[in-house]
């Protein structure tokens, strides 16, 4: 949460040519907490203070570049950016959201945060402050209209999370073991809470009329995982989390296929 209740302050310069076009964007928001305590019971809360104020930033650029040459209408798009302490600017995925891929008795998984609390450490409440998690992601696609109403792409992305020496820290120390997946995560002398993932896909869509189109999107997803670092990378599922029953579960990189088709019928 926010101490001053401000909205993020974003700014965005863009130029359109002929050729395409480009942009350059940033933006910049208050990341502090509003308190944190030592106690279990949050109460009185504020007065047991909270961290310094912190500031999380990030910028952006993007390229989109028509290539007529090749076909009418087609073009090519890229963008990237580079976060720290707004990792929500990365990819559209929730704040805190989990990242994981299951089979069968293996997992892959990494978590979104903006920032990571240190253990407050002193009874006061006085000792703890934010570690500001960093990330950068791209993405890139080629659009190729083969008629006017039949076209194919081709895309990709990449997006990978750091947490610094303090967060990785906090992290690893103060997380029970067999509580359940997301707080027996990390445990052991080497683990690392940093992740990424990338993937490549293709959509093809026809434009049956204006009104109607129909749509196949091929994607494959590779998500190089966060690890435990205890004996055997293994996280220890102690209670029952959807649809995965209690046991314990070996931590490695997981990929995966989908598939959607689509049929798409504007009717106002």
């Amino acid at each position: 949460s926010s101490d001053l209740g401000l909205q993020d302050i974003v700014g965005n310069l863009r130029i359109d040519q002929a050729w395409g076009s480009a942009q350059l964007s940033a933006a910049t928001g208050d990341r502090s907490n509003g308190y944190y305590s030592s106690s279990l019971n949050l109460n009185p809360g504020e007065p047991q203070g909270h961290g310094a104020t912190r500031w999380g930033w990030t910028v952006a650029g993007g390229l989109r570049l028509n290539a007529p040459m090749i076909g009418p209408g087609d073009y090519f798009q890229i963008q990237g950016v580079y976060s720290v302490g707004m990792t929500g600017y990365m990819a559209e995925s929730p704040g805190a959201a989990p990242q994981n891929l299951w089979n069968g008795s293996k997992v892959g998984y990494g978590f979104w945060t903006d920032g990571v609390y240190t253990n407050p450490g002193t009874a006061g409440g006085t000792g703890g402050s934010i570690q500001l998690t960093s990330g950068w992601s791209v993405v890139g696609s080629y659009e190729h209209f083969w008629t006017p109403s039949l076209r194919t792409s081709i895309y990709g992305s990449y997006v990978a999370l750091d947490h610094n020496a303090a967060a990785t820290a906090a992290i690893c120390s103060t997380q029970g073991a067999g509580v359940g997946a997301s707080n027996s995560a990390f445990q052991g002398a080497n683990c690392n809470p940093d992740w990424s993932a990338w993937n490549i896909g293709t959509r093809s869509q026809w434009n049956i009329t204006k009104d109607l189109y129909v749509g196949l999107d091929v994607i494959y997803m590779k998500l190089n995982s966060a690890n435990s670092g205890n004996a055997g990378n293994t996280i220890n599922l102690a209670s029952q989390s959807g649809g995965k029953p209690v046991s314990v579960y070996t931590v490695g990189d997981q990929d995966t296929w989908a598939a959607t088709w689509r049929i798409h019928r504007d009717i106002v």
